[in-house]
Protein backbone atom coordinates (compact mmCIF):
# COMPACT_ATOMS: atom_id res chain seq x y z
CA UNK A 1 0.00 0.00 0.00
CA UNK A 2 2.97 2.07 0.57
CA UNK A 3 4.01 1.61 -2.87
CA UNK A 4 0.84 2.73 -4.28
CA UNK A 5 1.08 5.91 -2.89
CA UNK A 6 4.64 6.59 -3.72
CA UNK A 7 4.02 6.39 -7.23
CA UNK A 8 0.63 8.07 -6.93
CA UNK A 9 2.56 11.22 -5.59
CA UNK A 10 5.31 10.56 -8.38
CA UNK A 11 3.01 10.01 -11.00
CA UNK A 12 1.04 13.48 -9.75
CA UNK A 13 4.35 15.18 -9.69
CA UNK A 14 6.03 13.84 -12.88
CA UNK A 15 1.80 14.31 -14.86
CA UNK A 16 1.41 18.23 -13.04
CA UNK A 17 2.30 20.60 -15.65
CA UNK A 18 2.05 24.18 -15.46
CA UNK A 19 1.54 27.03 -17.85
CA UNK A 20 2.63 30.87 -17.74
CA UNK A 21 2.44 33.48 -20.02
CA UNK A 22 4.91 36.94 -19.54
CA UNK A 23 4.00 40.24 -21.22
CA UNK A 24 5.92 43.12 -20.73
CA UNK A 25 5.03 46.66 -19.58
CA UNK A 26 5.84 50.20 -19.83
CA UNK A 27 5.81 52.99 -17.55
CA UNK A 28 5.01 56.70 -19.06
CA UNK A 29 4.67 60.23 -17.82
CA UNK A 30 4.58 63.84 -19.00
CA UNK A 31 6.01 66.53 -17.25
CA UNK A 32 4.63 69.86 -17.34
CA UNK A 33 6.00 73.17 -17.58
CA UNK A 34 5.59 75.62 -14.75
CA UNK A 35 2.43 78.19 -15.63
CA UNK A 36 3.09 81.43 -13.92
CA UNK A 37 1.17 84.45 -13.06
CA UNK A 38 2.73 88.01 -13.98
CA UNK A 39 1.27 91.02 -12.59
CA UNK A 40 1.23 93.30 -15.42
CA UNK A 41 -0.78 95.88 -13.73
CA UNK A 42 -2.86 97.35 -10.24
CA UNK A 43 -6.06 97.96 -10.10
CA UNK A 44 -6.50 101.61 -9.82
CA UNK A 45 -9.73 103.41 -9.74
CA UNK A 46 -8.16 107.12 -10.31
CA UNK A 47 -9.82 110.37 -8.79
CA UNK A 48 -12.77 110.05 -7.58
CA UNK A 49 -15.15 113.07 -6.57
CA UNK A 50 -17.26 112.25 -3.54
CA UNK A 51 -20.85 113.63 -3.28
CA UNK A 52 -23.28 113.87 -0.88
CA UNK A 53 -24.59 110.48 -2.69
CA UNK A 54 -23.76 106.99 -1.87
CA UNK A 55 -22.89 105.32 -5.46
CA UNK A 56 -20.25 102.68 -6.96
CA UNK A 57 -17.82 103.62 -9.20
CA UNK A 58 -17.56 100.31 -11.64
CA UNK A 59 -14.14 99.83 -13.77
CA UNK A 60 -14.82 97.26 -16.40
CA UNK A 61 -12.51 94.60 -15.15
CA UNK A 62 -11.46 94.34 -19.12
CA UNK A 63 -10.29 97.94 -20.08
CA UNK A 64 -9.56 100.79 -18.24
CA UNK A 65 -13.13 102.58 -18.38
CA UNK A 66 -14.70 103.80 -14.92
CA UNK A 67 -18.38 103.82 -15.10
CA UNK A 68 -19.54 105.67 -12.39
CA UNK A 69 -23.28 106.15 -10.94
CA UNK A 70 -25.35 107.93 -8.34
CA UNK A 71 -23.61 111.23 -8.44
CA UNK A 72 -19.48 109.73 -8.20
CA UNK A 73 -17.31 110.43 -11.28
CA UNK A 74 -13.87 109.11 -11.61
CA UNK A 75 -11.01 109.83 -14.03
CA UNK A 76 -7.94 108.15 -15.07
CA UNK A 77 -8.45 104.32 -13.81
CA UNK A 78 -7.24 101.33 -14.72
CA UNK A 79 -8.10 97.76 -14.89
CA UNK A 80 -5.54 95.09 -12.97
CA UNK A 81 -4.02 93.29 -15.68
CA UNK A 82 -2.17 89.54 -15.47
CA UNK A 83 -0.95 87.28 -18.20
CA UNK A 84 -0.87 83.69 -17.69
CA UNK A 85 1.97 81.32 -19.06
CA UNK A 86 2.33 78.14 -19.16
CA UNK A 87 1.47 74.51 -20.99
CA UNK A 88 -1.39 73.31 -18.67
CA UNK A 89 -4.41 73.95 -21.36
CA UNK A 90 -6.79 74.64 -18.59
CA UNK A 91 -5.06 76.52 -15.55
CA UNK A 92 -7.59 77.83 -13.15
CA UNK A 93 -7.34 81.45 -11.96
CA UNK A 94 -8.60 82.35 -8.03
CA UNK A 95 -9.05 85.67 -6.33
CA UNK A 96 -10.89 86.99 -3.63
CA UNK A 97 -15.35 88.19 -4.01
CA UNK A 98 -14.38 91.19 -2.21
CA UNK A 99 -12.00 93.23 -0.50
CA UNK A 100 -12.03 96.41 1.55
CA UNK A 101 -10.24 99.58 0.82
CA UNK A 102 -9.56 101.58 3.77
CA UNK A 103 -8.07 105.57 4.24
CA UNK A 104 -4.77 105.99 4.92
CA UNK A 105 -4.17 109.19 7.89
CA UNK A 106 -6.52 110.28 10.46
CA UNK A 107 -8.44 112.05 8.31
CA UNK A 108 -9.88 109.02 6.61
CA UNK A 109 -9.59 107.09 9.21
CA UNK A 110 -13.01 104.81 9.60
CA UNK A 111 -14.64 105.67 6.22
CA UNK A 112 -13.96 101.99 4.13
CA UNK A 113 -14.92 101.47 0.85
CA UNK A 114 -16.22 98.11 -0.11
CA UNK A 115 -14.68 96.45 -3.70
CA UNK A 116 -16.29 93.72 -4.98
CA UNK A 117 -14.18 91.81 -7.82
CA UNK A 118 -14.59 90.79 -11.18
CA UNK A 119 -12.28 89.46 -13.98
CA UNK A 120 -12.13 89.51 -17.45
CA UNK A 121 -10.38 87.94 -20.39
CA UNK A 122 -11.13 90.34 -23.32
CA UNK A 123 -13.25 93.45 -24.13
CA UNK A 124 -16.87 91.99 -24.52
CA UNK A 125 -16.33 88.74 -23.21
CA UNK A 126 -18.16 87.34 -19.69
CA UNK A 127 -17.06 88.10 -16.68
CA UNK A 128 -15.14 84.37 -15.36
CA UNK A 129 -15.77 82.32 -12.11
CA UNK A 130 -13.45 81.98 -9.41
CA UNK A 131 -11.84 79.29 -10.01
CA UNK A 132 -13.25 77.84 -13.22
CA UNK A 133 -10.92 77.11 -16.42
CA UNK A 134 -9.18 79.19 -18.44
CA UNK A 135 -7.96 78.15 -21.94
CA UNK A 136 -4.69 79.45 -22.88
CA UNK A 137 -4.11 80.45 -26.79
CA UNK A 138 -2.02 78.44 -28.53
CA UNK A 139 1.37 79.85 -27.74
CA UNK A 140 0.10 78.74 -23.91
CA UNK A 141 -0.40 82.29 -22.89
CA UNK A 142 -3.25 84.32 -21.65
CA UNK A 143 -4.27 88.02 -20.55
CA UNK A 144 -6.94 88.54 -17.80
CA UNK A 145 -8.31 91.73 -16.45
CA UNK A 146 -9.68 92.50 -12.98
CA UNK A 147 -12.12 95.24 -11.98
CA UNK A 148 -14.68 95.32 -9.84
CA UNK A 149 -17.32 97.73 -8.47
CA UNK A 150 -16.21 100.19 -5.78
CA UNK A 151 -18.95 101.23 -3.34
CA UNK A 152 -18.63 105.03 -2.11
CA UNK A 153 -20.32 106.27 0.86
CA UNK A 154 -22.48 109.35 0.65
CA UNK A 155 -20.05 112.72 1.49
CA UNK A 156 -16.77 110.15 1.36
CA UNK A 157 -13.71 111.45 3.25
CA UNK A 158 -11.24 112.96 1.03
CA UNK A 159 -7.76 111.43 0.79
CA UNK A 160 -5.92 108.02 -0.23
CA UNK A 161 -7.31 105.12 0.17
CA UNK A 162 -5.76 100.95 -0.52
CA UNK A 163 -6.77 97.75 0.02
CA UNK A 164 -4.49 95.36 1.72
CA UNK A 165 -2.65 92.48 -0.56
CA UNK A 166 -4.78 90.56 -1.88
CA UNK A 167 -4.19 87.09 -3.53
CA UNK A 168 -4.60 86.55 -7.38
CA UNK A 169 -3.55 82.67 -7.76
CA UNK A 170 -3.00 80.51 -11.05
CA UNK A 171 -3.89 77.02 -10.17
CA UNK A 172 -2.71 74.24 -12.75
Amino acid sequence: MKKLIVIAAVLLAVTTTSFAQTVNATASATVLGVTTLTKNADLDFGSILSTFTSGNVVMDASSAAAISSYGVSTAAGTAAKYTITGTDVNPKLTWPASVVLNGSGAAVSGAPMTLTLNCRMAAGSTNLVIGAPIVLAAGGTAVVYLGGSLAVNANQKAGPYASASFPVTVNY
